[in-house]
């Protein structure tokens, strides 16, 4: 039994990296695009937060 779960936990170790790469760049988009979808930005560096207003 305890080397099935050693094989369990080196199996999650090699795909943890893998699985938090894939977050990051699936997360940092979508959260990015939904606080920029509330505000009025444009090519300037200024932005104002307009909230429901957009």
């Amino acid at each position: 039994m305890q080397a099935r779960r050693s094989a369990i936990l080196f199996a999650w170790l090699l795909i943890a990296p893998a699985l938090v790469y894939i977050a990051v760049i699936v997360a940092y988009p979508l959260v990015d695009t939904f606080i920029l979808s509330f505000t009025d930005a444009s090519l300037r560096k200024t932005t104002n937060w307009v909230g429901w207003a957009n």
